[in-house]
């Protein structure tokens, strides 16, 4: 990590790798992966500009620059780290892209076991529209 600042703003920027294990969105089997995130925080610190009068409509908030506010003497880097390793979670983590996931009606692992369930023939989320008639 290195730490600069630029007037009234402290940018932080660096590299940071680490390791999550998280559930696979099919089989909720437990899945490592590793993220290698390259970052840049710039933070504001909080109540510097407070005592100017500024129309509300002209108002910029720091946030609203994409900057973080502090106070104080120190910056806690943890909160925004752990912000930005959420952030470059995958949305879909699979164990594998051949994962057949957890049966519909039973739950069992199909990847590990089989089970004696009907298979659906349809979408379960579009049975209301199995008997939907159009009119001509």
């Amino acid at each position: 990590m290195q730490a600069t600042w630029a007037g009234d703003v402290i940018n932080v920027s660096g590299h940071l790798s680490t390791v999550v294990t998280l559930a696979c969105a099919r089989c909720l089997a437990p899945v490592t992966s590793s993220l290698e995130i390259d970052l840049s925080l710039c933070y504001s610190n909080k109540g510097e500009d407070d005592n100017q009068e500024v129309p509300e409509e002209l108002e910029v908030r720091s946030e609203e620059l994409g900057l973080i506010t502090y106070s104080g003497q120190e910056i806690d880097l943890r909160p925004d780290l752990a912000q930005e390793i959420v952030m470059s979670l995958p949305q879909q983590l699979l164990c594998s892209t051949s994962c057949k996931g957890l049966c519909p009606n039973c739950g069992v692992n199909q990847n590990l076991n089989t089970c004696d369930c009907e298979k659906p023939q349809f979408h379960a989320g579009l049975a209301a529209l199995k008997d939907f008639k159009v009119k001509q």
